[in-house]
């Protein structure tokens, strides 16, 4: 058998290959031209997105204008203001103690930047409630920068947003207070700010430059304008005395953040010629007299007003009104006790006449005041400068172990002591008394009228105006808008609600006491008539003697909360001996002997 190749079946091979091919060439046409298309997109992207910014990174921004308030995103609290870069949901939350929390949910995408800015509208802003006390009355308080109102020892309420807060309490002549606070929504936030008083400086300058000045018992050295002493605000005793003997002694007022200056000065008789040559320089401000004396000539009292800012120089000859204390040696003292403490700062009172009670046309005249009758003082006594204060009265009580009476938030100190007794203002003479070996008492009656007088027959002791704030405490307009008592107030404004310290900015009278009108009523030794028939006229304390009732005991002067008609030298009432109120003090007198102060 042979065999052999059929030559169709190699044609139709042949023919079967030729129909193979297209297949092979479509597969690299394709190949072809998705390469192509290829090269081109990216020949595209080059040339056309070649000039755009990439996409920025995604951030997202919570912020909040109340600094104290707590920011979280997605749960965890975060510094305001909080940035987050994830992408994505994130939920948001802003709280505030007081406020509703804010909660919101962001999605950011990608290249994504937002900001959520949480802010509460003021009528939104939930109030809460800032009490001031203050010290001082009238102490002005401002808050956040703006003058808000006073507050005093009684405190005054403010209502304001939560949320944080500058105070400031100021008051001239003593150091601001500041502080910042955070009120609490709904609440009451209670501050108590104590003023300190800024200090006073004082120069002393006399006509010689041998002399020693000496200012509460310790020695500065000589007189000299250009030196300033730094001293606390209140009263202080300068002494000047000269290797000749010659002495000089004053207490002065000193004003907190005031600058003083004492003009002294020393001279002997024989300096002056005719009593009208004698220059009197007087201290500056409150209230001084001078006195000069010739030898062999009638001692001659001047008074002078003294100029704020200007040299207050004066002579003996110049008409009356205003000043202060220009004493001569041993007008005034103050006794040593027992453990070396001082007692109560005394003015030896000159003996001499007056009449006593008020004249017919007086227009506040009462019953108990008549008949007007005349009265010897026949010998000198000391009465204190100023009622007793706290400060004073506390320390007996404490030795003594008596109830410290109640301030009633109106500050102790220097302020006139009140809710006392007869019994107790009587003790505290007694005290003294057995402490300083001396016979100190409450004032008779007629004494008290007699130094308050002063050798003035007018209704007050500075004349008949009844415009008395500068020299006495009484119903003002402060008092007016803070109790609004039914009864008239006066037209002036001393700033004092209630008592007042003692020689403040009030002017003394003549003799150099100061509140012998307002500030508190003064308990005196007499028991209480109805009326003068039948009192004694030689100043002497008026007792059980022509039915005298020794329950009820005098009370003299008017105080912070009593008009123009109680604060009349004349006026007098009576209080129960074993009764206490808020408007009734005291101050002392001491037996002088007629050789000297030893009594």
């Amino acid at each position: 058998m042979q065999l052999f190749h059929s030559p169709s079946t190699a044609e139709e091979t042949e023919g079967g290959n030729d129909k193979l091919r297209p297949k092979g060439n479509n597969h690299a046409i394709w190949f072809v031209i998705v390469i192509s298309m290829a090269i081109l997109a990216v020949w595209w992207c080059m040339s056309i997105c070649r000039d755009s910014p990439p996409l920025p990174e995604p951030r997202l921004v919570v912020e909040t204008e109340i600094a104290e308030a707590s920011i979280y995103i997605d749960g965890k609290k975060v510094q305001s203001p909080g940035i987050v870069h994830t992408l994505g949901e994130h939920t948001i939350r802003v709280e505030n103690q007081g406020y509703k929390p804010f909660e919101a949910r962001i999605v950011l995408a990608v290249g994504e930047q937002r900001t959520v800015h949480v802010f509460y509208p003021d009528e939104t802003r939930p109030p809460a409630k800032l009490v001031v006390h203050a010290n001082i009355p009238k102490s002005t308080v401002r808050i956040d920068g703006k003058e808000a109102g006073v507050a005093g020892p009684d405190g005054h309420p403010y209502i304001r947003l939560a949320g944080k807060h500058i105070v400031r309490v100021e008051k001239q002549g003593y150091e601001p207070f500041e502080a910042d606070i955070t009120l609490i929504a709904n609440e009451q936030k209670t501050i108590h700010v104590d003023l300190i008083p800024k200090p006073a400086q004082l120069a002393v300058q006399a006509n010689v430059t041998d002399a020693m000045v000496s200012i509460d018992e310790k020695e500065v050295g000589p007189p000299n304008s250009a030196r300033l002493h730094t001293l606390s605000a209140g009263e202080h005793i300068v002494r000047m005395e000269s290797p000749d003997q010659k002495t000089l002694e004053t207490p002065i007022t000193l004003v907190a953040g005031e600058r003083h200056t004492l003009h002294a000065m020393l001279s002997s008789a024989s300096d002056c010629p005719a009593p009208s040559d004698c220059p009197v320089q007087m201290p500056h401000p409150p209230l001084h007299t001078a006195r000069t004396k010739k030898q062999e000539a009638a001692p001659r009292k001047n008074r002078t007003t003294l100029v704020p800012d200007k040299k207050p120089t004066g002579r003996t000859n110049l008409p009356p009104p205003l000043s202060v204390v220009f004493e001569i040696p041993d007008q005034t003292f103050r006794d040593l006790l027992k453990d070396g403490s001082k007692g109560p700062l005394m003015r030896i009172i000159p003996k001499g006449e007056f009449r006593m009670g008020s004249p017919e046309n007086d227009p506040g005249r009462a019953s108990s005041e008549t008949p007007r009758h005349r009265v010897h003082i026949s010998k000198k006594f000391a009465l204190s400068v100023t009622e007793v204060t706290f400060e004073d009265y506390d320390r007996f009580a404490r030795v003594t172990n008596r109830r410290l009476p109640a301030d009633l938030g109106w500050g102790r100190g220097k302020q006139p002591v009140i809710n006392i007794t007869w019994q107790d203002a009587n003790g505290y003479a007694d005290w003294l008394s057995d402490h300083t070996g001396r016979q100190y008492r409450l004032p008779t009656e007629a004494e008290w009228e007699y130094a308050a007088r002063a050798g003035n027959s007018s209704r007050y002791f500075w004349g008949d105006e009844e415009n008395p704030c500068a020299y006495a405490n009484g119903y003002d307009k402060s008092g007016h808008g803070s109790h609004n008592y039914p009864w008239p107030h006066l037209s002036c404004d001393d700033e004092w609600e209630n008592t007042a310290p003692v020689m403040g900015r009030r002017l003394a009278n003549k003799f150099g006491l100061f509140d012998m009108s307002g500030n508190v009523w003064e308990w005196t030794k007499d028991c209480w008539h109805a009326n003068y028939r039948g009192a004694p006229t030689d100043g002497s304390a008026w007792e059980k003697d022509n039915h005298g009732n020794c329950f009820r005991r005098v009370i003299r002067g008017g105080s912070w909360h009593d008009g123009a008609r109680h604060l009349r030298s004349a006026n007098r009432l009576w209080s129960l001996e074993d009764k206490s109120t808020n408007d009734i003090g005291f101050r002392v007198a001491r037996n002088i002997d007629p050789r000297g102060q030893d009594s």
